[in-house]
C-alpha cells in the first residue's frame, strides 16, 4: 500500500464534503422560528393589547436584548416584550413537552431573562394532546 492510499483510507469525511440537495434548514424561518411559532407570537400580541399593554419588540419589531449576565447565555432575546403601564412583560413562545412544560431550551432562556429581570412568561405553541 503507498502512502497515497493510506491516507484516503484514513480521510474522514467532513460534513462540507458531502453535498445532499435534498438537505434542508434545521429551522428555514431563522431566528423567528417556524410558522407556527410566529403565528403564536402575532396571536399573543393581539390578547396582550387587548389587555391594555403596548407591544414595543418581538413580532413584526426587532427583540429586545437583555443582557443575562451570570446566566447559560450572555443574552436573550424574548419573543414579546410589552409595556404594561410603565413596567416591561416579557414572554417567549415555544414547545412545551407532554407534561405542558417548556421544552429544555426554552426553560433555561426563560431562566435566564427571569433571572436577570424579574419576570418571563411563556406560551406555548404546539399541542401535546
Amino acid at each position: 500500500m503507498n502512502s497515497g492510499e493510506q491516507v484516503s483510507i484514513n480521510r474522514v469525511a467532513r460534513r462540507d464534503d458531502v453535498k445532499s440537495p435534498e438537505r434542508k434548514s434545521p429551522n428555514p424561518g431563522g431566528s423567528k422560528g417556524g410558522p407556527a411559532h410566529r403565528e403564536k407570537i402575532k396571536e399573543r400580541i393581539r390578547e396582550l393589547e387587548g389587555e391594555g399593554m403596548e407591544h414595543v419588540a418581538g413580532g413584526d419589531k426587532p427583540e429586545e436584548r437583555v443582557d443575562t449576565p451570570g446566566g447559560e447565555k450572555g443574552y436573550r432575546r424574548p419573543d414579546i416584550t410589552m409595556d404594561d403601564n410603565g413596567t416591561p412583560y416579557r414572554e417567549n413562545v415555544g414547545r412545551q413537552t407532554k407534561s405542558r412544560g417548556p421544552i429544555f431550551r426554552e426553560r433555561r432562556a426563560q431562566n435566564d431573562i427571569e433571572q436577570a429581570t424579574g419576570q418571563c412568561a411563556f406560551t406555548a405553541y404546539n399541542d401535546c394532546d
